[in-house]
């Protein structure tokens, strides 16, 4: 079998690790994806389209996707000096472009998990780290979509008389929500809020500074999707076989629904 052909080093490689707040084993998984991108598709978007089939694993189209996304922050940085912000509008109407590309999805499973399956996870995830097993432990009680936890601060908490509830902005469309907090949910939230050590960021789910970033940074959405993926391969029962952190969502509005809620307040 012969070699895969050498490709150089891309920019983005040092871009990533410079501005864009990631590790360098990391970068460099996406420098290399970028430069797989960039020898075989006429534009990004139509070697993602072309790349990733139904038959792709998740983890490899999760970073696909994600390669793509930081080579549109990087080309945006090169071509006018800017530096989009990891949750900046722009960026997340593109992402969402990706998504939606003909052959990126893997037949998204629209069932919601079985409680069995939920069982399973919330024993299963004692193991990860104390954010990320916060906010996913959040998704089913929430109904929200991961990158929008992931973009949660303090601030997002309002008051409505004597209860929280979370405003989300700029959700699907760009539009701002009111999301009710169950009992649950909030203790969740008030609990992972007085355990946290004293920190400079906003956000509400975070990374521990490194010696590669020794800033803290919030939580990025494939970060979630990987620690899940981690925990299906490491079930050997297949418990958690297609749970997604988007599977969260279906099972938050079936639960809403069993429980008298009105289709359409839950849309």
């Amino acid at each position: 079998m012969g070699r895969a052909p050498h490709r150089p080093t891309h920019p983005i490689r040092a871009w990533l690790v410079e501005h864009g707040g990631m590790s360098p084993s990391t970068a460099k998984t996406y420098g290399n994806t970028v430069a797989k991108m960039l020898d075989e598709g006429p534009t990004p978007e139509a070697w993602l389209a072309s790349a990733i089939t139904r038959d792709t694993a998740t983890r490899t189209a999760t970073v696909y996707r994600a390669a793509v996304g930081a080579y549109f922050r990087w080309r945006t940085a090169q071509d006018t000096g800017v530096v989009l912000d990891p949750n900046a509008d722009e960026l997340r109407t593109y992402t969402r472009t990706l998504k939606g590309l003909r052959g990126t999805q893997k037949g998204r499973d629209r069932t919601a998990p079985t409680l069995r399956q939920y069982r399973a996870f919330v024993e299963a995830a004692a193991g990860l780290p104390p954010a990320i097993r916060v906010l996913l432990l959040l998704l089913p009680h929430t109904g929200l979509r991961v990158s929008e936890a992931c973009a949660l601060t303090r601030d997002n908490l309002v008051r409505e008389g004597t209860r929280t509830k979370l405003l989300v902005r700029g959700g699907k469309g760009n539009k701002n929500r009111i999301v009710p907090l169950n009992p649950k949910a909030l203790r969740l939230l008030n609990d992972h809020m007085s355990s946290e050590p004293p920190r400079k960021t906003e956000h509400l789910f975070w990374r521990e500074p490194s010696p590669h970033i020794p800033d803290p940074r919030p939580i990025r959405a494939y970060e979630v999707e990987i620690a899940l993926q981690k925990l299906r391969e490491c079930d050997e029962g297949g418990r958690l076989d297609g749970l997604t952190p988007h599977s969260f969502r279906h099972l938050y509005a079936t639960t809403a629904v069993r429980k008298g809620i009105s289709l359409a307040a839950v849309q």
